[in-house]
């Protein structure tokens, strides 16, 4: 029985491989010494490889290129899982211009609001002025921070800062009240006196004690309520310089003498040269404008 020819292929299977022939053997060895001799290093350096990639057809190449078999093998979803989005996010800065673009737009717009109540104010001064034919003082001193002069805050930004500062004294003390009441139902006492005309009358001394401390503390820390604030007042002296706390103390009482009067002391403000209300007059301060001519 014939056994087959050595260097045959084998058929299917069999896992036999192909032996090289004698032309493939004598290639193999000289390629070998031809690498082992000659220098890559240097024949690459005399690579001009701009010359190259000008001898290229780049259009013929696209032309060759499936791109939509390319895209078919591209797996979106495995390469947008190996995204670190949040690092990108980081590195953009994305945060960082949000966050001041924001912020600048948000305080555009509430200088825009400040510029319209300041507007607001020098046309009712304009007509209260024509009534009463008389001309408002301009203010004499200069804001060291902006070097623009100081205008009197008018009737109308000022009553609107009075309606926030309102809200937020009104808010304080709704929510103290609330909390009165728990700790009286948590240790079992009785509400009764709570309720009675009394109690009611002690609630409003202890409203008007915590507006006054509320106007003090902030006119003498920040020379501004929470409401002169937003709406960009300032309570000053009519120098320029800081109320101070014994000043805002007695600003504070002397508004309960205003508002006691039936609001006649308040009204000054639209009538009176620097727009002062009677509790101005007695403490000796202003208020104007941040920053406004």
């Amino acid at each position: 029985m014939s056994t087959p020819a050595r260097g045959r292929d084998a058929g299917p299977g069999q896992g036999q491989r192909q032996e090289p022939g004698l032309i493939g053997r004598v290639a193999g060895a000289v390629t070998g010494r031809m690498v082992g001799v000659v220098p890559i290093e240097a024949v690459l350096d005399n690579v001009d490889v701009n010359a190259v990639l000008d001898e290229v057809d780049v259009n013929r190449l696209l032309e060759r290129i499936d791109l939509d078999r390319l895209m078919d093998r591209v797996d979106v979803d495995a390469l947008l899982d190996r995204v670190d989005v949040e690092r990108i996010v980081d590195r953009a800065g994305i945060p960082q211009i949000v966050a001041e673009t924001t912020g600048h737009l948000a305080g555009g717009t509430l200088d825009l609001a400040r510029a319209r109540l300041a507007d607001a104010d020098r046309l009712a001064a304009r007509i209260t002025d024509r009534v009463t034919l008389r001309r408002r003082t301009r203010p004499a001193w200069r804001d060291p921070a902006t070097g623009l002069p100081q205008a009197y805050a008018g009737a109308v930004s000022r009553l609107l800062a009075w309606l926030v500062d309102l809200g937020v004294v009104l808010a304080a003390y709704a929510g103290a009240d609330a909390v009165l009441h728990l700790l009286v139902d948590a240790f079992g006492l009785s509400g009764t006196w709570l309720t009675d005309q009394g109690a009611r009358l002690l609630a409003a001394v202890a409203l008007g004690a915590w507006a006054a401390v509320y106007a003090t503390i902030c006119v003498a820390v920040a020379e501004a309520t929470v409401g002169k604030w937003l709406v960009g007042l300032r309570v000053q002296r009519p120098d320029g310089t800081a109320v101070g706390p014994a000043r805002a103390l007695v600003r504070a009482a002397a508004f309960a003498l205003s508002t006691s009067l039936g609001l006649a002391g308040l009204a000054l403000i639209a009538f009176q040269r620097r727009s002062r209300g009677l509790h101005d007059l007695i403490a000796g301060t202003v208020v104007v404008h941040v920053g406004r001519r």
